[in-house]
């Protein structure tokens, strides 16, 4: 695949809102990421497809040649370029009273850096990158301003430089069309009628040499070996690891990856090595792969140092009165109790229990009139035509890691680990997964024979069963999908080889398991299932072992990932403590903290400022202090000369022109204390003047 590098200068204040606000504070926020901005991909996409829109209405290119770059709407599989978030790169000089830029030689480390920051820190580093804008509405009729209508938007200054990367095959002309997008790109995000997101756009051709994934390529590249040393018919199991570089949007998102997920984004990978098309389901390598469950594509769950998590046996609750314990329900019924969310790893009668973290994503879909820069929903006039509309995802939040299983032949999933080799081993899950989201890496951990191993597993007669994923079944004898028990004890009979003496519901709950067919854009067949955490008693009449159970997928759709169940020996008198872990911490030995260092440096010598600020402001009389409208002013022509050594000199000379005497001679004297200061130290005593003023005059 091709790669290119997209760097991004902004050449005047940037706000990409995310819908999100502080109340009392801001109105309206740009993205950040632990206190640094950044670029979310979706409005670089959104930008450059509106460029290519202005050369398709004015006849300079062909509609098929727009949809080659960037897609079209409702395709059946994600198409034209991959586009991920912008990072930064560079800072620049001034912000520290220096001439040069200051460069982010590896932006993963440094993220890292601030992900191991105090709460404090990251506060202060938010403050320090970005800038707040106010903004009023004025009254046509009076001319004066509009009630209620000043609002505080947080800007990124200019002169920062951010970098994206984009990737995806295409041909020489939608290369050409890319590169002209690239260079029509010259505002992007809110008010660039009022000044704001002016940007400067230049494209890089990266060598495909330079390769991110190299050392996880080394690893799965070993492993995926071990498959030339099975027969192509013997059954292996593939254990893999799932990283999130980026959010992943799923339907209906919940704490885990659904094998259907993974069996898609397979699917689509295959069609386009094989070159399928629309007649993949004619391939019978691809039918027998995808369509008739010879290959299972478990779930992925979460996974933190080392261990996996599982969803909790609803058989299981928390005490009510006794937070931080938990019990099994069938030793007292009538207790008081609450369910257990999120998933669970036991260490003896200790209980883990995690919630992957997740975020909210706000969006907006513009009209088909482009000359409306926003969405109006229903407050159209003509709703019969595409009038925009404002949307959220609930994703899950990157840097998170999950873990699972593939099982079948080895020469299917050899053809699946070759499509992950064509892609670096790098996955696309998920919606919107051409931008901002959906960006995975794919790691092989091990390949082992399918055989039920019983020399660590537990055995005895009396389980507790509950299944991790939905469970489907299908009576043999009418072929309807059904909820009854008894064709699930039929499978349990014939797949352990015993008499189940015992099958109890103990807590168990249905589901309709479904989807959609994007292709189509018609939702799939649903079926009734048996929920995930669902939990039986299972008594048999001899011992059996735990991985007799678990290495099974019980019901139909096993290729989906359904069926797959968990056992536990029964004990309905068993308890113990929850413990609640917390998020995994990625500690970095040399970390890029160059920058870092830079800006704690940077605020110590800010609050020594501040101190010595706020003492010369105390040795102003009363009285001399000017009004805060007229240190706004001041504010406002420093920022003005933020680039200039003299800068103290150019604002008093401004200073100096002003007619009123009084006036002049008062402010000259209030900025007299910062006569040979630092540019810093004068930005921090206007800022405390401002509120001391303010707060005067909120008093008198």
């Amino acid at each position: 695949m091709k790669k290119w590098n997209l760097k991004i200068k902004l050449k005047s204040d940037l706000c990409t809102a995310t819908g999100e606000n502080a109340p009392g504070i801001t109105n309206i926020k740009t993205a950040m990421e632990n206190g640094i901005p950044y670029i979310p991909a979706k409005r670089i996409k959104g930008c450059l497809v509106n460029e290519g829109k202005e050369m398709r209405d004015n006849g300079l290119i062909d509609q098929s040649v727009l949809e080659g770059v960037f897609g079209k709407t409702g395709a059946a599989r994600a198409e034209g370029i991959f586009i991920s978030d912008a990072h930064l790169c560079s800072v620049p000089g001034y912000l520290f009273e220096d001439e040069n830029q200051i460069d982010i030689d590896d932006y993963k480390l440094f993220q890292m850096e601030v992900q191991r920051c105090e709460s404090a820190e990251k506060e202060y580093f938010e403050g320090f990158f970005t800038r707040m804008r106010t903004h009023t509405a004025m009254d046509s009729e009076t001319g004066a301003v509009k009630n209620h209508s000043l609002r505080t938007i947080q800007v990124v200054p200019a002169g920062f430089h951010f970098v994206c990367s984009l990737v995806g095959e295409l041909n020489q002309k939608e290369e050409d069309l890319l590169l002209d997008c690239v260079k029509g790109l010259r505002h992007m995000g809110m008010g660039i009628t009022r000044g704001l997101g002016e940007v400067q756009c230049e494209l890089e051709r990266v060598s495909p040499e330079s390769n991110t994934f190299q050392s996880i390529n080394r690893v799965s590249d070993g492993k995926a070996n071990l498959l030339y040393q099975y027969n192509p018919e013997e059954e292996v199991i593939l254990s893999y690891e799932l990283n999130l570089n980026s959010p992943v949007v799923i339907d209906g998102t919940g704490n885990c990856i659904p094998g259907s997920t993974m069996l898609g984004a397979l699917a689509g990978m295959y069609i386009q090595k094989y070159s399928l098309g629309g007649n993949a389901h004619k391939d019978e390598d691809f039918s027998r792969i995808f369509l008739h469950d010879d290959v299972q594509f478990g779930y992925g769950f979460p996974k933190r140092n080392g261990k996996i998590y599982f969803p909790c046996p609803r058989a299981v609750a928390e005490m009510k009165e006794d937070e931080g314990k938990w019990f099994h329900i069938e030793k007292d019924k009538e207790r008081k109790r609450k369910d257990v969310h999120g998933l669970v790893w036991w260490e003896g009668k200790k209980m883990h229990v995690v919630s992957p973290p997740k975020e909210l994503h706000f969006h907006h879909s513009r009209p088909i009139d482009r000359g409306i820069g926003h969405a109006v929903n229903e407050r159209a006039e003509d709703t019969t035509i595409p009038t925009g509309e404002f949307f959220n995802y609930t994703a899950l939040s990157k840097g998170q890691s999950f873990a699972g299983t593939w099982g079948g032949k080895a020469k299917d999933i050899l053809r699946l680990v070759k499509c992950l080799q064509d892609c670096d081993y790098r996955m696309r899950l998920g919606k919107s997964r051409t931008a901002e989201y959906g960006n995975c890496s794919f790691k092989i951990i091990d390949i082992n024979k399918k055989v039920q191993s019983a020399e660590d597993s537990r055995k005895g007669t009396k389980w507790m069963l509950w299944f991790l994923t939905p469970m489907i079944s299908r009576d043999r004898q009418t072929g309807e999908y059904i909820l009854d028990k008894a064709e699930f004890e039929n499978e349990l009979k014939e797949s352990l080889g015993c008499n189940v003496i015992e099958l109890r519901k103990v807590a168990v709950s249905s589901t309709t398991y479904s989807g959609y067919n994007s292709k189509w854009r018609l939702p799939s067949v649903s079926y009734p299932a048996i929920d995930l955490g669902s939990t039986y008693y299972l008594e048999t009449d001899r011992e059996i072992n735990s991985c007799d159970i678990e290495d099974i997928r019980w019901g139909t759709l096993v290729g989906n990932g359904c069926g797959q169940a968990a056992v536990r020996l029964w004990d309905k008198s068993e308890e113990g403590e929850i413990v609640f872990d917390q998020e995994e911490v990625n500690h970095v030995e040399n970390g890029d903290n160059g920058l870092i260092d830079r800006l704690r440096q940077l605020r110590e010598v800010q609050l020594e400022c501040e101190k010595i600020a706020m003492q010369k402001l105390d040795g102003i009389r009363e009285g001399c202090l000017p009004p805060s409208s007229a240190i706004s002013l001041l504010s406002q022509l420093l920022r003005r000369y933020a680039n200039s050594k003299d800068f103290y000199d150019q604002i008093k000379n401004k200073v100096e022109h002003i007619n009123k005497a009084e006036k002049r001679q008062r402010i000259l004297k209030f900025i007299e204390p910062c006569e040979g200061e630092t540019y810093g130290f004068m930005k921090l005593y206007l800022e405390n003047a401002k509120w001391k003023a303010r707060c005067r005059s909120k008093d008198e």
